[in-house]
């Protein structure tokens, strides 16, 4: 027999982004939700570029995220489903 579970989070719940560096594996941490905060350019400890696609692409989630997580706004929810048991 087969469990299925799913994980029920709110869009908000997805404010702290996460960016590890494929090179040297530094974690870059950012506040989505955080208009001020800058889309960093490049890796702060090795100096490895994000290249203008990826950052583009962080400023786009950055936008989507302000618009999704507005609490005057409708509540958007994400479904994680997972696999228990045997395969």
């Amino acid at each position: 027999m087969t469990v299925h579970k799913e994980l029920v989070i709110d869009f908000s719940d997805l404010s702290d982004m996460v960016i590890p560096c494929g090179k040297c594996e530094t974690r870059v941490h950012i506040k989505s939700g955080e208009p001020e905060s800058r889309t960093p350019q490049e890796c702060p400890s090795c100096g490895a570029e994000y290249d203008d696609a990826f950052r583009e692409a962080l400023r786009a989630f950055r936008q989507i995220y302000r618009k999704l997580a507005d609490p005057k706004g409708r509540t958007v929810q994400f479904r994680i489903a997972t696999l228990d048991g045997p395969r």
